[in-house]
Parts: C-alpha cells; structure tokens; sequence
C-alpha cells in the first residue's frame, strides 16, 4: 500500500516543477484498470492483516501467504519492467526496488508462519505472548544481576 502511496507521489512531482503530466488522449475518466489496480493495492494489504489479526487458524495462515506471494510476483513484474523499459524514471528506482525487498521478506516471513508439514503450530498470539514473556525475562535478569 506504501508502494503505490509513494509511487503515485513520484509521478505527481514533477507538478512542481512546471512539468506537463496529462497523458495523450486523457478524457478526463480515469479508466477501470487504474480503479482496478487502486482497489487491489488497498484490498490486498487489509486481506492480509485481517486474515494474520483474526483468522488465528491455518486458513489465516495461508490467506496471508496467498497475498504475500501476489504482492512479491505484481513487485517483481514492476521491477522487471522498469528494467526492460526504453525510458525508465530513475526516481522509480527509490520506491520499486525497496518495495521487491520487502516483499521478498514479506514471502519469506509468511512462508515460515505457514510452514507445510509442521505438526506443531503456534498461533500467532502465543508467538507474540512468547517474545514479550522472553523479553520480560531477559530484563529481569538483567536487574538482578546488576
């Protein structure tokens, strides 16, 4: 979702400066795929934290995963083309590639929650529970050896 926040801004920048930004043949209607991919930006993001926040199941688990891996193959079609273009905005670079990354670490971090084959599993509140009980533990310690 910051990806297109960013990237849209980018676009839009050049405003500044005096630059004419209308594409050719503009009528004004913005066209149903920009609608399309704006809905898909932002629905996509909220699946996956709605499904990880409630869904505390294995259904959860592959729901953020399923999104997690459309997002890493949109970043990675974008980052391609941005490389195979003529014309490439180098400003692009700044949002396309740290965006790849994290969606990179994004897959890898769902593929590791869902794990296939894992007999034990926990929920993602037990995992959440667990590191602030280490945490508590390891500044208890801390103050009574110090």
């Amino acid at each position: 979702m910051t990806g297109l926040i960013y990237h849209t801004v980018l676009h839009l920048a050049p405003i500044f400066y005096g630059i004419d930004i209308v594409k050719k043949n503009a009528t004004g209607q913005m066209p149903l795929s920009m609608v399309l991919t704006f809905g898909l930006a932002y629905f996509i993001p909220v699946v996956a934290i709605v499904s990880i926040r409630f869904l505390q199941n294995s259904w959860g688990r592959v729901i953020n995963l399923l999104c997690a891996l459309f997002v890493l193959l949109i970043n990675t079609a974008h980052v391609s083309e941005l490389f195979i273009a003529q014309k490439t905005d180098p400003t692009q670079l700044f949002v396309l590639i740290p965006e790849f990354l994290l969606a990179v670490l994004l897959s890898v971090d769902s593929w590791k929650l869902w794990k296939p084959g894992e007999k034990k599993r926990r929920s993602v509140k037990k995992m959440i529970a667990g590191d602030r009980m280490c945490r508590w533990q390891s500044r208890r310690n801390e103050s009574m050896v110090g």
